[in-house]
């Protein structure tokens, strides 16, 4: 809007439309209800071959400048009846069924599984949930890999479940509690692949799902710690991963370049006794119950050395260093008076 002053000294508001104020109401608009982002397909391994399980999309989006241009002239020429058509352009996705041969995907790199026997339904729930979010994540050369990021939310909008999880010395529900059987084995897969791990953090405490070996677990909480790596291969990196039975199986589909890997026999440098059991009180459970809420784990400090070489030459040597706090037995011990006995009839 502006005003001007007519020939009488009276001001008189007029109607003005300034590109600014255009582009910002086209891009609203093409953002809402008409933009669309290419995809590329989904690509997943069956019979050691590529394949697509979902294809490629092209994406259209408005060209703001374009079409802003193109109303603002419709306006100035024909401000009560303007009309005017908005340009749209397309996107190619980068990835299509076309060039899926650039990608080398032609050989499994890593492999890597572990075993989660013994976990509870919500436990089996979200480890099975997070395999399929990571299922068929596709890695370019030279990028690094995020499980938090690749993962996204973990909360009942994502499929997850409450379970325990380790939090600020103790275990407590909360959603995705499992996620770090599927950190270690994705963790056991690069390893086994030569690739170069860029961030890894040991759990609190020793969790039998992950032993044995002792030390290469690698834990995962939103937003920190994460679990990344680095393709560092002349090719992309898909991964696949599935569940079978009570094992997580992790792949790595990609182009071998010679390198070969090897981990030491994890050393146990020195341990903590777990230390005498914890009892509280509670109201929740009747005089003379007692019931189990954390089980009892040594402490130890365990080194681990992961070395890499390619024709014969080391590429790359990573020691990897957990350091478990020792973890005594906790139990609730009851103080709620029974209810008192039913009358004899």
């Amino acid at each position: 809007d502006a005003t001007t002053t007519n020939e009488n000294g009276q001001k008189v508001l007029q109607a003005a439309f300034t590109t600014e104020r255009i582009k910002a109401f086209i891009g609203d608009l093409a953002n809402n209800s008409i933009n669309q982002p290419a995809k590329d397909p989904k690509l997943v391994i069956i019979n050691a071959a590529l394949s697509v399980a979902q294809a490629s999309v092209t994406g259209r989006a408005v060209d703001v400048d374009v079409s802003s241009a193109a109303v603002l002239t419709a306006l100035q020429n024909n401000p009560m009846e303007a009309t005017a058509a908005l340009t749209i352009v397309t996107q190619e996705p980068i990835i299509k069924e076309s060039n899926l041969a650039e990608l080398r995907i032609k050989e499994r790199i890593g492999f890597g599984e572990t075993s989660f026997a013994g976990s509870p339904a919500n436990r089996i729930h979200n480890i099975k949930n997070g395999v399929t979010l990571l299922q068929s994540a596709l890695i370019k050369p030279g990028e690094a890999f995020s499980t938090v990021g690749t993962l996204g939310a973990v909360d009942d909008t994502t499929g997850f479940l409450p379970e325990l999880v380790i939090k600020e010395n103790k275990t407590t529900p909360e959603f995705g509690g499992g996620l770090c059987q599927v950190s270690t084995t994705l963790f056991r897969s690069v390893m086994n692949a030569g690739l170069k791990v860029t961030e890894r953090s040991n759990h609190s405490y020793r969790v039998s799902y992950y032993e044995p070996p002792v030390g290469l677990d690698a834990t995962i909480y939103l937003p920190k710690p994460d679990f990344k790596f680095l393709n560092d291969t002349p090719g992309h990196i898909l991964l696949q991963g599935k569940v079978e039975r009570n094992k997580v199986i992790f792949e790595l589909w990609g182009t071998s370049d010679g390198r070969v890997s090897a981990i030491s026999t994890p050393q146990i440098l020195s341990t903590t006794p777990a230390g005498d059991p914890i009892y509280a009180e509670t109201d929740t459970l009747y005089k003379g119950e007692t019931k189990q809420i954390e089980k009892a784990h040594d402490g130890a400090v365990v080194t681990a050395t992961y070395t890499v070489t390619r024709n014969g030459a080391v590429i790359n040597k990573q020691t990897f260093k957990s350091i478990y706090k020792p973890w005594p037995a906790k139990f609730l011990v009851g103080i709620k008076d029974p209810p008192a006995p039913a009358p004899a009839p």
